[in-house]
């Protein structure tokens, strides 16, 4: 088969398509990842041909505030150290939010998507939950569409913000969508998130198929502070992810971390630059980024913003998880991690020194918190992984 993958522009979106991209590969498929041009090198190392689509989601985010003159567009608590708004009223950012996922970002993917297919004969469309855009072009062009999640996104909020502009656009298209699914517009949906923590809606809809949730990353060294031999205390490891990104938590949140003997690795990620954070400890290892796949199963504790692709990638490895979530479905999956037992989350309101402290101390060592992990490792492993669901794909849609 000849199959599109699509994605928008943002890490934690496209990187859970990219295992089942490679396995596509591996299958002898052909295989093309149509998203933004700062993912090329991510799909070029998962062996896929890449086509540039869709717009960088901050010029996206830039022209929905622009054309909202409820909003000053020069504001900086719009966008503060984050890529999704903040500082923002619920109403207001629900709004900004929905025009950016139900409209702006799918009408460009809806464009290029189209394109490609009427150049190229493709047999499959497989798109993340964001990005219905592409899903709407291959309706349009009578291509089958499979839509692949990336954590809880069906069972949050997420898809009910951006409804209301979705609707309004397949209704300009002459596309019939299904109101009551617009999370998966009815199409196929393959599940990474561990059904005992999976919604019940989304277990029980009748085309989900559970698929395992295969960490990615691009390639790149360990620093010392992870290999070295031997190593004789925790290894700590303090994100906000890409989209995310304020040099206070992670300034705060490292110094309360620093006072236990641990070494610890702080990513800035793309949104905080490494010189912000100076005058930590000797213990505290400061980079840009890090190969998160392969650094977390090397880890005692992740502490980390509750992006869906960490919390899946901590699941999957068994290790503890202090959440420290800053928007969109982080809140969401810090509860789930929280209800299993395999962690625990502060909220932003409650985040500073002691509160990281009393949750660092609970948490190092703890074996209730190591075993439910383990559970959900071994829930996770037992899921289809990426071959067996390229099979089964091959036999719905060859």
């Amino acid at each position: 088969m000849r199959i599109l993958f699509s994605a928008i522009a943002a890490h934690g979106h496209c990187f859970p398509l990219l295992p089942l991209a490679a396995a596509a590969r591996e299958a002898e498929h052909e295989v093309v990842v149509a998203t933004g041009v700062e993912l090329r090198a991510a799909v070029h190392a998962a062996g896929a041909e890449f086509v540039e689509a869709g717009l960088p989601v901050f010029d996206a985010l830039e022209a929905v505030v622009s054309r909202d003159d409820r909003l000053e567009a020069d504001d900086p608590a719009i966008l503060g150290d984050s890529a999704i708004p903040g500082g923002l009223p619920a109403q207001q950012r629900d709004r900004v939010v929905g025009q950016l996922f139900g409209s702006v970002l799918p009408r460009r993917f809806v464009s290029d998507i189209r394109t490609l297919l009427r150049s190229r004969r493709f047999d499959l469309v497989v798109y993340e939950t964001g990005n219905p855009g592409a899903a709407l072009a291959a309706e349009l062009e009578g291509v089958p569409a499979v839509c692949h999640g990336f954590g809880r996104e069906l069972a949050g909020g997420f898809t009910a913000t951006f409804g209301a502009p979705l609707l309004e656009l397949a209704d300009e298209l002459g596309v019939s969508a299904p109101a009551d699914d617009l999370g998966t517009l009815g199409n196929t949906y393959l599940d990474v998130f561990p059904p005992s923590l999976q919604d019940p809606a989304v277990l029980a809809l009748p085309q989900r198929i559970g698929i395992r949730a295969s960490p990615f990353a691009e390639s790149g060294e360990l620093p010392e502070a992870v290999t070295a031999r031997p190593r004789d205390r925790p290894l700590v490891y303090l994100t906000l992810g890409t989209a995310f990104g304020s040099a206070d938590v992670l300034c705060t949140t490292a110094r309360a971390i620093a006072e236990f003997d641990v070494d610890l690795l702080v990513s800035t990620g793309p949104r905080v630059r490494t010189e912000t954070l100076q005058g930590l400890p000797d213990n505290v290892t400061v980079g840009s980024w890090f190969p998160q796949a392969h650094l977390i199963p090397w880890l005692d504790l992740a502490v980390h913003h509750g992006g869906a692709g960490t919390t899946l990638t901590a699941f999957a490895a068994a290790v503890p998880q202090l959440l420290l979530p800053q928007g969109a479905d982080q809140f969401d999956n810090a509860a789930s991690v929280v209800t299993a037992g395999a962690g625990r989350s502060i909220m932003p309101e409650d985040n500073h020194g002691q509160t990281v402290v009393t949750a660092v101390e609970e948490l190092l060592g703890d074996s209730a918190t190591v075993r439910a992990a383990r559970y959900l490792a071994a829930e996770m492993a037992a899921a289809p992984d990426s071959a067996a669901v390229v099979e089964r794909l091959s036999e719905m849609y060859g």
